[in-house]
């Protein structure tokens, strides 16, 4: 029992710090099956953040995320929504996850200083 209870903590440890969660918690790729990047709404805060199915391409009219109690999947680049949409890159891994970068040199430096990426 001991040894179970050992290997099964090592490897919630090892899936909760190889995984990027979202606002409320859940991690994608996991608990969000199927949206394995994480994109954050409004960088270079990292308070609102939602699992996506990819990185949204510069043509994309609609973010397909997995909407948490915070955030929902409204995306435009007009002030005042919820999800603001921006020039991206996609980031993997190989621990934490992977995640969606904005291009702009200046906003994704703060962004990963903020989220210690």
């Amino acid at each position: 029992m001991i040894i179970l209870g050992i290997t099964l903590f090592n490897y919630d440890n090892y899936v909760k710090s190889n995984f990027a969660t979202d606002s409320d918690g859940k991690l994608c790729g996991v608990d969000a099956p199927g949206y394995d990047y994480l994109y954050f709404a409004n960088p270079p805060t990292i308070d609102r953040r939602v699992c996506v199915k990819a990185c949204p391409a510069d043509t994309d009219a609609k973010l397909s995320c997995y909407v948490t109690e915070d955030v929902g999947c409204k995306y435009s680049s007009a002030p005042g929504f919820e999800v603001q949409k921006y020039d991206n890159f996609a980031m993997d891994q190989n621990r934490g996850g992977r995640f969606c970068i904005p291009s702009d040199e200046t906003l994704s430096s703060e962004l990963i200083a903020n989220a210690h990426l």
